[in-house]
């Protein structure tokens, strides 16, 4: 067995706090990009770490903000024009690039408004913040070449040039990723039954995958045959009180249904 083998059966056998962690510069990305993404991972039910809300930014990263990168399953970077120019997020990468090595994490990259080439090479609107980086911290020229090498390496991983593209529809293909890498996942240590939702939630995905259902504004969409298909078991089960049984059409009611047996 390889090593990134082992790494990868490793990620998946743990319990992982968060499935997803985020790491953008707000002033970029707050108001669109990275709020519609936020959005529709939390419409697919995936846990994500934010750290723009809660946790206040000074020179140093923090502790919390550090045990959430290493708590989440997958590692989002989302590039943008001025991502350079923060040492905060420059920080969080180097500890992000790290993770892939030592945790065995999957690291995806988006490139917003920059290219790649730009990010792993370091110029364009990358070059000036580093020119500036170099001056100011000139006692401490290390620190910049680790975050030089964090932009190449997470640059050169497989990921989303999203530039002139339609955000809608990006935004679709990496939740559909997502939704992949965590599809074997082990529970999220959330407060829900031990893992209930993650098996709720693999159900609900596979019938999307298979086309049985499709999930429109958190409500459950059957195809005809499978109504049908239901229908004949209501009637079979329960032919002389058929009324005692009902449709679910929400998949927090099917979670609260397997999980506390509120109704037949």
């Amino acid at each position: 067995m390889t090593r990134s083998s082992i790494q990868s059966v490793s990620s998946n056998r743990r319990k992982w706090k968060y499935d997803v962690f985020v790491s953008f510069r707000g002033e970029d990305t707050r108001n669109n990009f990275t709020d519609h993404l936020f959005g529709a991972l939390h419409k697919n039910r995936i846990v994500v770490f934010r750290d723009d809300i809660n946790l206040k930014k000074g020179g140093n990263i923090s502790s919390e903000l550090l045990q959430a990168i290493k708590e989440s399953h997958i590692l989002i970077v989302i590039f943008s024009k001025n991502y350079a120019s923060s040492t905060w997020c420059l920080q969080e990468l180097v500890n992000i690039a790290d993770c892939i090595h030592v945790q065995g994490q999957t690291v995806l990259p988006i490139f917003y408004d920059v290219s790649p080439s730009e990010v792993r090479k370091q110029t364009g609107d990358y070059e000036k913040p580093f020119l500036e980086h170099g001056e100011r911290f000139k006692g401490n020229l290390e620190a910049v070449q680790r975050w030089r090498g964090a932009l190449t390496q997470v640059a050169n991983l497989s990921g989303w040039d999203i530039k002139d593209k339609s955000q809608y529809a990006e935004i679709e293909k990496i939740i559909k990723k997502v939704r992949s890498l965590l599809g074997n996942k082990t529970e999220t240590l959330t407060g829900d039954i031990v893992g209930m939702h993650s098996q709720v939630e693999e159900l609900q995905n596979f019938l999307i995958d298979k086309s049985f259902i499709t999930s429109e504004m958190g409500r459950i969409c059957m195809h005809d045959l499978f109504k049908e298909l239901g229908k004949s078991i209501v009637r079979e089960k329960s032919m002389k009180e058929p009324r005692k049984w009902n449709w679910l059409w929400d998949y927090k009611d099917v979670h609260n249904v397997i999980s506390e047996n509120m109704v037949k």
